[in-house]
């Protein structure tokens, strides 16, 4: 017999799990890449006219508050994005794990959820920073998944790109207590190009899930354009970024060797491994990249 105190910690574990298993495909390329980009370039501050640099160890005391930060805006976005039939019926084919195929959690407590994390993130920011990107991508969290901005291709791939921008900004002016707004807009513009990276190349992650984006009806890059052309378009990102990127912080071969590298060895496994397993490792190598991209203002700054 399963006591009353039992029952309570089963729960407890079960309900810890749910919260963990609804963000963990985004912990390396979102929130991890999101306080890499907060932490490296408040070391930086100056340059972005953002406050004074901090040392490490006031970005260490800073470290919960941007981690939190930007934990809680992805786990409301990936609640928003797997409570939806469609949603549900292609991870069954793709990703039987997660919470809603697997049958842990209902559609109904899934909705509740949606409405309890609203307060959660302002409250959240409030009290850490980050405000206006926390604003900002909830807006973008509900276009994307309630009023049909994932369903044009390309518009996706420009929200996630703008999302991303988010989940960059976010950590960043909660470690420096600075909106990127109030600088001399170098914040800006750099997280513009960075959006633009990632507009450009994050159909990656759609050559894994073709079967069950098919098996849903949901269109995606490789899906209208073709595999070929879109692993191209992934090429050309790749080369296109990375060189305005060094033309922007005036990065010489040093400074980009990282972005280079990465770029080069995921644009190659893009092109010589297409199984299911390859595309995913593709798609793994994209934060490899993006950090090359990352750690270009900081070491262009130390040069």
């Amino acid at each position: 017999m399963i006591t009353t105190s039992k029952r309570s910690s089963l729960y407890s574990e079960s309900t810890l799990f749910e919260v963990i298993d609804r963000t963990r495909d985004n912990i390396k390329d979102i929130i991890c890449m999101g306080f890499l980009f907060g932490a490296l370039n408040a070391y930086i501050a100056p340059t972005y006219s953002m406050g004074a640099a901090l040392s490490a160890r006031q970005i260490l005391s800073s470290s919960p508050k941007m981690l939190l930060w930007s934990w809680s805006n992805l786990f409301l976005f990936n609640i928003h994005n797997q409570r939806h039939d469609s949603s549900v019926k292609e991870d069954a084919v793709n990703k039987p794990w997660r919470p809603l195929p697997a049958g842990r959690i209902t559609p109904r407590q899934t909705t509740l959820l949606v409405y309890a994390m609203y307060p959660v993130i302002i409250l959240v920011s409030l009290q850490a920073g980050g405000m206006a990107s926390c604003i900002f991508e909830a807006f973008l969290c509900l276009w994307y998944n309630e009023f049909g901005g994932a369903a044009d291709p390309l518009f996706k791939n420009l929200l996630n790109g703008l999302g991303f921008g988010c989940f960059f900004a976010g950590p960043f002016e909660v470690a420096t207590g600075h909106s990127i707004l109030s600088g001399n807009s170098k914040a800006t513009a750099w997280l513009a190009i960075l959006a633009a990276c990632i507009t450009t190349i994050s159909h990656t992650q759609d050559f894994r899930d073709m079967e069950g984006d098919r098996t849903a009806g949901r269109k995606t890059v490789p899906l209208i354009i073709g595999d070929t052309p879109a692993r191209v378009v992934v090429l050309l990102g790749v080369v296109g970024w990375t060189a305005a990127s060094c033309w922007y912080w005036e990065a010489g071969l040093v400074e980009s060797l990282m972005a280079w590298v990465t770029g080069g060895v995921m644009v190659g496994n893009l092109f010589l491994d297409r199984s299911q397993a390859g595309d995913s490792f593709s798609w793994k190598l994209c934060p490899a990249w993006l950090l090359g991209l990352l750690s270009m203002p900081v070491l262009c700054e130390m040069s």
